[in-house]
């Protein structure tokens, strides 16, 4: 009963962290950004690099 327990559990989370993944906003289309503000764009290739 506790190994059934446990594998519904760990099957819940991978599910969560999946869904989480797929949603997250954070994602930014470099492409445009390199085209509309290449200022901000290089910012975020240098913190990318860590070459501050």
């Amino acid at each position: 009963m506790k190994i059934l327990f446990l594998i519904i559990m760990l099957l819940l989370f991978m599910c969560m962290r999946v869904h989480g993944q797929r949603t997250c906003g954070s994602e930014l289309n470099l492409a445009e950004l390199k085209q509309s503000d290449p200022l901000r764009y290089q910012r975020i290739m240098d913190l990318e690099n860590k070459k501050l």
